[in-house]
């Protein structure tokens, strides 16, 4: 993954607890492309199994959720190899939600550099 030059958290409301970056700071920013060669069909696939992947981590937590204490003990008894499966799918699931996080982030913060270059600075 390409790094920038810039400060993107800058852009996304001072999350460097700093003031908010400035037009011409955010039109500084230098970035490159993520996983250049890759191809949309590849990218396509990697996305869409990625979200599969989400969408069923999704629906078994929100049954696993829907559980009180006892009863997701009792489940966890009966299946107990399953779930154990199921901890470290959760992990893992929650790692790629962040990492889609992170590519959504990237992408707002990429669409905010090019409006701040071809906009033009509004005077306070």
């Amino acid at each position: 993954m390409a790094k920038a030059t810039g400060n993107f958290a800058l852009i996304h409301g001072g999350r460097n607890s700093g003031p908010p970056a400035t037009q011409a700071e955010i039109a500084a920013v230098e970035f490159s492309p993520l996983n250049p060669g890759t191809t949309k069909e590849r990218r396509l696939a990697a996305a869409q199994k990625v979200t599969d992947e989400i969408y069923k981590a999704l629906v078994l937590s929100l049954e696993i959720g829907s559980l009180d204490k006892d009863a997701l003990i009792a489940k966890v008894r009966e299946g107990y190899e399953a779930f154990g499966s199921l901890l470290l799918s959760l992990t893992h699931t929650a790692d790629n939600v962040r990492l889609v996080q992170e590519t959504i982030m990237a992408a707002e913060t990429r669409l905010a550099v090019a409006f701040s270059v071809i906009e033009p600075e509004e005077e306070c």
